[in-house]
């Protein structure tokens, strides 16, 4: 609530100001929260695609004003907007790629998706981690989190001789026979 003293050339309609000296109004503030799911959750191995879901919502009882998001996307991946927003876009190479979102308004109670995804390879082995951040011009910030985990194989050739023992260098001379 927030009481503020009105002109004093001001009309005073009763039915709708507290008093002919002060009026109160109440301020409905935006609430801006951002969240972040690996999806799929994972584990997945090199060479499956990864991906995040990234909602930004509005818990206030006012409407959000400049709803920008920014996500600077994991290095070694090409993304891409599954399926495409008329809102977001992600910019750069691969290695240097943001998702970026917005301006935008967002009514109270209301929200917005985006899904990325890209292909891994075995460079991108490990926890591959990211954050996203929302701006308002009238809430403030928030920022999410979510990683997934991509394995690598580890493969290993093993070499036995069929029922015997093998032995160094003669082979070679058998061949030279």
């Amino acid at each position: 609530r927030a009481e503020y003293t009105p002109d004093a050339a001001s009309e005073y309609l009763a039915a709708s100001h507290t008093n002919a000296t002060t009026e109160c109004f109440t301020v409905a503030p935006a609430t801006i929260d951002i969240t972040k799911v690996a999806n799929p959750a994972g584990p997945v191995s090199a060479g499956d695609s990864i991906g995040f879901d990234i909602t930004g919502t509005n818990t206030g009882t006012g409407t959000a004003l400049n709803v920008v998001v920014n996500d600077p996307l994991p290095a070694g991946v090409n993304w891409s907007e599954v399926p495409d927003s008329a809102d977001c876009s992600i910019t750069g190479a691969v290695g240097t790629q943001v998702l970026g979102c917005g301006p935008r308004s967002l009514a109270a109670g209301a929200s917005f998706s985006v899904h990325i995804q890209g292909l891994t390879d075995p460079a991108d082995c490990g926890t591959v981690s990211n954050t996203a951040s929302v701006s308002t011009s009238n809430d403030g910030t928030d920022q999410a989190t979510a990683s997934v985990v991509v394995n690598c194989p580890d493969i290993q050739v093993t070499k036995l001789p069929d029922g015997g023992t093998v032995v160094r260098g003669l082979l070679g001379l058998l061949e030279d026979l």
